[in-house]
Parts: C-alpha cells; structure tokens; sequence
C-alpha cells in the first residue's frame, strides 16, 4: 500500500537529457507484481541545480503515463519492460520540453 518513487537513471544526468536505465527498478516491480506509474519532467534543473542544496522557484512542466501492469512478467521481462518505459519517457520528455 506504499508508493515508491526510483530514478531509474540512479543519478543526474550531467547535461539534462534522458541517460540509460538500470533494471533494479523494473525487476523489483515485477517480483512484487505492483505497477509502474511513469513521470517524465521538464524545468526540474532549474529548480534545483546538480550539485546545489538550494532549491529554486521555477516552473515544471509533468506529463503522467498510464500504468504499466507487471501482473504476469518475470525477470526475464525486466529489461524488455526497462526499454519499452525508457522509450515512453523520452517521448514524453520531448513533449513537455517542446510545450514550454
């Protein structure tokens, strides 16, 4: 009944754009057979900025997915699903960058 939220990257990425995913995050969605609710943001740099404590007002843009059931999967679908999440959030990215 608890949400859970992971960076799938593990950490910032040094020039703002989409790095690769670990598959910890996935695979431990599917041995808990819980959803994946993917969130794509824009403007989160400006707010606060790799290697600073302060936090800046500025606007941030989200776009929500659908979840993503893991009801079924194993771990060999753990990077399968990895990618397929990955792809949506880059598109996702592009939409909310290109809407600002």
């Amino acid at each position: 009944g608890t949400s859970v939220l992971i960076y799938p990257e593990g950490a910032t990425s040094g020039d703002g754009m989409i790095d690769r995913f670990h598959t910890g995050a996935f695979a431990l969605a599917i041995a808990n057979h819980v959803p994946i609710l993917p969130l794509a943001t824009s403007g989160t740099r400006a707010v606060w900025r790799p290697g600073s404590n302060a936090i800046h007002a500025q606007a941030v843009r989200i776009v929500i997915g659908a979840p993503i059931p893991t009801e079924g999967m194993t771990a060999r679908d753990a990077i399968t699903l990895r990618d397929a999440v990955r792809g949506w959030m880059v598109e996702a990215y592009e939409e909310c960058r290109g809407s600002s």
